[in-house]
Parts: C-alpha cells; sequence; structure tokens
C-alpha cells in the first residue's frame, strides 16, 4: 500500500483499487459508500471502472483549507458541498480520482466518507406542569423568556407553516439554515415556545455536515442567542478529546451562551439498558494472523470470551481509544462476526483513533476487537439501534453532549398523572430515567492536543467530567407531523434549554458561572440517592430554580415565592379550545379538543388517552405510543400489546428491516422475486446478468 493511502479511510480503498472489490472492510455506518448519483451497481470490472471514473463520492476531507485548495477540487471535477476554514473541514462530492490526487497533497490530512448525523430522537408539552414552569410563571410574570433569543440546531424546520397557522408555534421563528428533513426542529420549537412563550426562536439545520454543524453554532450565538440547544451528534465524534463540535461549543460558552445537548438515547447501566461497553485493554495475549493480518492479540471481553454478543436491532457499532483522534500511535480494529464466526464487517482503518462497522439485518452477532500495534489503552464501543450487549458498562454519552462548555440532557418520562409535577412524584415514589436515556461519565484522555496524564492512557488515567448534568422531560405531546408525541433526549434537552431562558428574562446580567450553579441546584433527585451517573442531579424543576435565582434578581423584579400548588392557568395554547364559556379553564388535557354545548362541554381524547376530560392513560392504546413500529408502519395495539403492519418494503415484528427488492436492485424492467431473505431476477428479453444489467 502506498503512503498516501494511510491518509484515506478503509471505506475508501476499495473505490480506489487498494484492496480487492469483494472486500468486506468498512468503517462506514452504512453498508455502502454515500455516492451523489443512483449506484448502478454493475457486476464485471470494466462497470467497476466506469463507476470509479464517473461517480462522486461523498467524503469529509480534512486539511488546510484555502481558496486554492477549493478551487481545486472544483475544477478537477468535485463539487464543495460545504466548507469551513475555521475547523480544517470541507464536504464534497468527488471521483475516485480525485480522491487520490488529493491524498497526495501535503495540505490534506485526511479523507474519510461522509460522516452521518444521529438524532436523539424516538417520538401542550407536559413539561410544562411536569417540571412546574406553570406554577412559577404564575406567580412571576418575569419569567416568560422576554428578551431572549434561543437557537435550535436539528434537522429541519418542515411543517414550519403548518405549526404556525395552529398557534403552536409564533410567526416570527428566524431561520437561518435549513434543509429537507423530518422537521424535529419544528417539535423542538414547540417544546421551547410552551416553556418560554415570550422568548425570540431562531433555528439552523445541523445536518449538512459536522464543520457546518460547528459554524451554525457560531452563527446563532453571533445572531444573539443567549441560550443554543440541539439533539445531533455525529458517529465520528472523538469521545476522548474534544472534536470541532465540541470546540465551538466551548467558544459560544465563553462569551456566555448556555449551551444544552442531548445527552443520548444509547442507554444505562442502572437500568441494565446500556449499549456501550468501556474499560481497559485487555489482551489474550495470543499473536495470531486474522482476516489477513497480522495482529497483537484480541480484547477480553470476560475472563474467557473475545467476544461480545449483540441481540436485538442494531444498525452498527463504533470503536474508540485513548488516543490521540487524528494522529493515533496505536491502531485497533473492529470486526462483527456472525454465529459461525465468519467476519460480517470489518473496520480497519489508519488514520484515525475510529473504527466503524455496520451491523446488517438479522441475529447471532458479536464484536470483536483486535490490537494491531501499539500499547493497551483504554478504548470504548458505542453501538446503534435498538439491542443488547451481553457486557456492558456505563458510560454512553460522549461527543459534544461532555463539553466543558455544554450542559448534556438526560430524559425523564412524563409524569404518569397529567396534573401532578415530579415535585410532587417524588414525594410518593421513587423517580428513574428513562430506559434509552445515555448515562456518564465521560473520560477524557486530552485537551487541545496534549495528553491529560502523559504516559497513562488506562483507566487510572485521564480525567472525569460527570455528565450528564441533568435531566428534563420527554414524552409530551406536539402538533409537529411524526412527532405527536415525541419521546427521547432529543425532547428533553428544548425542556432544559428553555428553562434557561427564562433564567436569563428574570435575571439578564446573571453569568453562565451562576446560571450553571443555579441548575445544578435546582432538581428534583431521580435514580440513586444524590448525583449519579445515569440522572446528574435529577430533573430540573422551575419553582426551585426561581428560588434559587433570588440573589440574582435585580430589585425591580418580583421576587414572591411561588407556591407548590398548581393554578388553573392553561400550560399551553391550544388552538381548537374556545377563549370564553365552558372550555375558557382548558378542562381538557393531553391535548384534548374541547367542544362546547350550552353551559357545558366535551371532550374528544387524542390516542392513548381516556376520561371525561382525557386525564387517563388508555391502556389499550399505550402501547403503540412510542410509536415502536418503524418505517412509516401501522401500529395496532390490543391487550397490552401490539403489532406492526408493515409498508410495503419492510418485514419483521417492528419493520425495522427492508426487503430484498426494496431497493429495486434488478434493473431494465427486470422483475425483482424474493426468497428465503434473498432475491433473484427475472431479466426482460435481451438482458442477462444477476441483475440483468448487461445486453
Amino acid at each position: 500500500m502506498n503512503q498516501h493511502a494511510k491518509k484515506l479511510s478503509s471505506s475508501l480503498w476499495p473505490e480506489l483499487g487498494l484492496v480487492s472489490t469483494h472486500s468486506q472492510i468498512t468503517n462506514s455506518l452504512t453498508n455502502s459508500l454515500e455516492f451523489e448519483e443512483e449506484d448502478d451497481m454493475e457486476e464485471g470490472q470494466d462497470d467497476m471502472n466506469r463507476k470509479r471514473n464517473e461517480y462522486r463520492i461523498k467524503v469529509d476531507i480534512r486539511g488546510n483549507v484555502t481558496d486554492e485548495l477549493l478551487e481545486f477540487i472544483e475544477q478537477s471535477g468535485g463539487k464543495i458541498i460545504y466548507a469551513s476554514k475555521e475547523f480544517d473541514s470541507i464536504r464534497a462530492a468527488v471521483t475516485s480520482k480525485l480522491i487520490d490526487m488529493l491524498s497526495r497533497r501535503d495540505d490534506i490530512y485526511s479523507i474519510a466518507d461522509a460522516a452521518k448525523p444521529h438524532q436523539y430522537k424516538l417520538n401542550t408539552s407536559q413539561g410544562v406542569k411536569d417540571q412546574r414552569v406553570d406554577v412559577a410563571q404564575a406567580a412571576h410574570p418575569d419569567f416568560k423568556g422576554k428578551g431572549v433569543k434561543i437557537g435550535v440546531l436539528s434537522d429541519s424546520v418542515n411543517y414550519l407553516a403548518q405549526v404556525q397557522k395552529t398557534g403552536d408555534l409564533p410567526s416570527n421563528v428566524q431561520v437561518v439554515d435549513n434543509v429537507g428533513g423530518m422537521g424535529e426542529g419544528t417539535a423542538m420549537l414547540e417544546i421551547v415556545y410552551d416553556m418560554a412563550p415570550e422568548a425570540q426562536l431562531y433555528f439552523a439545520t445541523a445536518v449538512r455536515s459536522d464543520a457546518s454543524m460547528a459554524d451554525n453554532i457560531i452563527k446563532l450565538a453571533n445572531a444573539g442567542c443567549k441560550v443554543i440547544v440541539d439533539d445531533i451528534v455525529y458517529y465520528n465524534e472523538p469521545s476522548f478529546e474534544d472534536g470541532i463540535i465540541a470546540k465551538a461549543v466551548n467558544k459560544v460558552a465563553q462569551q456566555g451562551v448556555a449551551y444544552f445537548s442531548a445527552a443520548g438515547n444509547e442507554g444505562n447501566k442502572y437500568l441494565g439498558t446500556s449499549q456501550t461497553w468501556e474499560g481497559d485493554y485487555k489482551g489474550n495475549n495470543q499473536p495470531t494472523t486474522f482476516n489477513g493480518q497480522k495482529y497483537l492479540d484480541f480484547h477480553l471481553f470476560s475472563a474467557s470470551s473475545i467476544y461480545n454478543q449483540v441481540s436485538g436491532s442494531p444498525n452498527g457499532c463504533v470503536l474508540q481509544w485513548a488516543d490521540s483522534f487524528y494522529s493515533p500511535s496505536s491502531d485497533y480494529d473492529l470486526f462483527v462476526l456472525d454465529s459461525s464466526n465468519k467476519i460480517v464487517t470489518a473496520s480497519t482503518g489508519k488514520n484515525q483513533a475510529f473504527e466503524a462497522a455496520a451491523i446488517p439485518a438479522g441475529s447471532g452477532y458479536k464484536l470483536l476487537v483486535a490490537r494491531m500495534s501499539g500499547t493497551p489503552r483504554f478504548i470504548r464501543i458505542a453501538c446503534f439501534g435498538y439491542l443488547s450487549l451481553q457486557f456492558s458498562t456505563n458510560g454512553a454519552t460522549s461527543g459534544h453532549a461532555t463539553a466543558e462548555g455544554a450542559f448534556g440532557v438526560g430524559a425523564i418520562r412524563i409524569s404518569s398523572s397529567p396534573t401532578s409535577s415530579f415535585f410532587n412524584d417524588a414525594k410518593t415514589k421513587a423517580l428513574a430515567p428513562d430506559y434509552f436515556s445515555s448515562d456518564g461519565p465521560r473520560r477524557i484522555y486530552f485537551e487541545n492536543g496534549v495528553a491529560v496524564t502523559p504516559g497513562n492512557f488506562l483507566s487510572t488515567g485521564g480525567k472525569i467530567r460527570n455528565k450528564p448534568d441533568f435531566l428534563s422531560t420527554n414524552g409530551g405531546l406536539t402538533a409537529t407531523p411524526g412527532f405527536s408525541s415525541f419521546y427521547g433526549t432529543s425532547a428533553a434537552a428544548p425542556h432544559a434549554a428553555a428553562l434557561a431562558a427564562l433564567i436569563f428574562s428574570a435575571a439578564p446580567s446573571i453569568s453562565l458561572a451562576n446560571l450553571r450553579n443555579v441548575l445544578m441546584t435546582s432538581a428534583v433527585d431521580v435514580g440513586p440517592k444524590g448525583k449519579d451517573d445515569s440522572s446528574g442531579v435529577g430533573v430540573l424543576d422551575a419553582v426551585l430554580i426561581y428560588q434559587n435565582l433570588k440573589p440574582y434578581l435585580s430589585s425591580t423584579n418580583p421576587t414572591s415565592k411561588p407556591t407548590s400548588t398548581p393554578t388553573s392557568k392553561p400550560t399551553s395554547t391550544p388552538t381548537s379550545t374556545p377563549t370564553k364559556g365552558a372550555c375558557s379553564s382548558n378542562p381538557c388535557k393531553n391535548g384534548a379538543t374541547c367542544t362546547e354545548s350550552g353551559n357545558s362541554f366535551t371532550c374528544s381524547c387524542k390516542s392513548g388517552f381516556k376520561g371525561k376530560l382525557c386525564a387517563n392513560k388508555d391502556d389499550s392504546q399505550s402501547s403503540c405510543a412510542s410509536n415502536p413500529c418503524k418505517n412509516g408502519a401501522t401500529c395496532t395495539a390490543a391487550n397490552g400489546s401490539f403489532t406492526c403492519k408493515c409498508a410495503t418494503g419492510f418485514k419483521g415484528t417492528l419493520c425495522a428491516n427492508k426487503t430484498p427488492c426494496s431497493s429495486s436492485p434488478c434493473k431494465n424492467g427486470a422483475t425483482c422475486v424474493e426468497a428465503n431473505d434473498t432475491f433473484t431476477c427475472t431479466c426482460p428479453a435481451g438482458f442477462s446478468g444477476k441483475l440483468c444489467a448487461n445486453k
């Protein structure tokens, strides 16, 4: 292999002919590279050469970004998607020939397949009542976000105009940058608006690229946003040092911006749902040749096993180790094996302390970590999807949500009583984080490129960041299509961010350090007693926040102590509820529609609720409330369980798996016939080949 290839992600090697094209090597969480155009998937070598020459592959380029470099890419047949000089990053669509040309330039550090964003979504807000915002605002009119700008970063603001028409969002939302998407940003904005109705709302997309997200963080701060919140993580964000997004977070925090980020949906050890394993690498001291490469040894997940079994419906896993992320001195590889120990996916990159392997649909898979070079170090495996690991630990949260300047926000499910609060619930029962909420802590081994504990990269070295910081509500209702019940730390983060906006509106001159102190001392305990890895300090409470805010209030602000008795003041603005008459007090709960009839009223309940006021959960529907069916499937609840009716092209209990013909593999009008999880193509006259691609 030539020296220039060391700059390349291993998933790009087959496209350049550096390994055989049938190799299973990849370090992408997708099963194939992302092409700018439709991939023909032809069979012959001539076809493969044509594809390499004609198709442009989306890549992330790290290097010294100059106008000359950008012009070189464009003039050489590439297409610039996004470039950031501040973060030494370019996302571009390039040909394989151009990749080879770029790898030979001294100003290029690395080239990798385009990293994909991951949204912390499991899919008005009851958080207004659960976190006693209604109580605090009833007693303190200055506690509604007036004069404060809040920026939201997510996928998109699809459905924004529709939600504005219903009155669930104001007409003056400022969109700084947007792309197509599911509209999760719209749902997040709704939550902020419910909690802080007088704040000015801003939005910018976070999914163009990691460098674009970092730049948009700074743009929102420059637009005057005192609070920023996101629900995005990139799979390739460093776990053991700050990446470019974390650096942007720290930069705006130094300017006094309160930054909130979803801690993640990868589970926690407290509830036995962790999808993470991290700890010191323990080799089996058996050098071996595996996958055509010589390895020093394999990692022991237990005293007797080098494998970690994966069950459920995983998407993929990433491996990182405590080394300089972009210039590692040690090398580890990640393999996915089937039940017969055959390699299904392998990630064997060289240029980063990072590997990523996709896991296909099916069962019986297991993970294997091999050490090619270097001394044993602290390692971390994190898996995404709906899964469980045979061996797991705490430490699921990572990336920019664990930056020093960020507030990492975990999730707690809405109160079982729509009229209660976490503060009151805690008097009679123990509270717990949601099952998927990612726990900490986060170990850090490098800061600003310098080792925290030089020479010690095991569990006895480095430093600990205690994350997440706290919890907020998830599972409430929104008017955004697709998010009628909004679950995940994606929903929790905007609840917490809105509370910071309330603080800034009541105490405009408060410092970020003092705001942090107020938040960290204003929570109801959740999980193990005291501050813990799964819940931080607990779930934030608005009444406690205002009480602890008193030393920072000006003399003109009201400081009367809020009562703990919920008032009858509406917690949101249901657009279908009349403002006068029998419905004026908003008697219908959980987003129900109130209809007047003389001096009386009736409530039309939303799915999942029942009773005269729609205040009670409907058990016959609750099993579908978390949207367990995937890919547009229809969920039908019955007897406490549910069934999924899959849309065309999907199968499985949850409709999470694609059918073999769903990607239309057969060409030229051929008929795709499925059988035993594979397919055959029936070719029309004049065509032949496995895919009917040859004339």
